[in-house]
C-alpha cells in the first residue's frame, strides 16, 4: 500500500479517537464535578485542562530528554496560542461564550502573570532547574488558588461542608 494513503489513514483514524475521547473527557469531567458539588469551571481550569495539556507534556518531556529545547518551549508556547485564539474563537462561532464579569477579572491577570513569568524567566535563553521549579510551584499554586475560590476542599474534610452553589456550577456560562 502507498505510504501516504496509510499515514492519511493514521491521522483520520487518530482525530477519530481524538473526538471521541473529547467527549468522553467532557461528560466524565461533568459528571464528576456534579458527583462532587464542585464547580464546572473548577473542573476545566484543573482536570479537563491537565487531561488535554497531556499530550503537550509528553512532548515537552522527550523533547527535553532528546536535548531539543525548541520543539519543547516551540510545543508548550504555541499550544497556548492555538487553545486561547483557535479553540476559544473557534467554540465562540459555533455558540457564544458566556463568561462572568468576575471571571474575567480574575483570571485574566492570572493568565497574563503567568505569561510574564514565564517571559521573565525565559528572558536569559534558557530554563534552569530553579527556573523549572519556580513554573511548577506556580502551577501549584494557581491550582490551589482555583479551588479556594470556588468552595473546593479536599476529599479527606467533611463531605457536607461548603458544595459549590448552582451559581457555582456554571460560573463560566454565567
Amino acid at each position: 500500500m502507498n505510504t501516504t494513503f496509510i499515514s492519511l489513514l493514521f491521522v483520520a483514524a487518530g482525530l477519530g479517537c481524538l473526538i471521541a475521547g473529547g467527549e468522553l473527557l467532557v461528560r466524565g469531567a461533568s459528571s464528576l464535578a456534579r458527583s462532587f458539588g464542585v464547580s464546572a469551571i473548577v473542573v476545566g481550569l484543573t482536570i479537563v485542562a491537565a487531561g488535554t495539556s497531556a499530550p503537550e507534556l509528553v512532548v515537552g518531556v522527550m523533547a527535553a530528554a532528546k536535548n531539543n529545547s525548541a520543539i519543547c518551549a516551540g510545543n508548550a508556547v504555541g499550544s497556548n496560542i492555538f487553545n486561547i485564539l483557535l479553540i476559544v474563537g473557534t467554540a465562540a462561532v459555533i455558540c457564544p461564550l458566556k463568561a462572568s464579569a468576575a471571571f474575567v477579572r480574575r483570571e485574566t491577570p492570572i493568565m497574563i502573570g503567568v505569561s510574564l513569568l514565564f517571559a521573565f524567566l525565559a528572558s536569559d535563553g534558557i530554563l534552569s532547574m530553579r527556573d523549572a521549579v519556580i513554573l511548577l510551584v506556580a502551577f501549584i499554586f494557581t491550582t490551589a488558588m482555583h479551588c479556594g475560590w470556588h468552595g473546593v476542599r479536599p476529599l479527606c474534610w467533611n463531605r457536607n461542608s461548603q458544595r459549590a452553589s448552582p451559581e457555582e456550577q456554571n460560573v463560566a456560562s454565567a
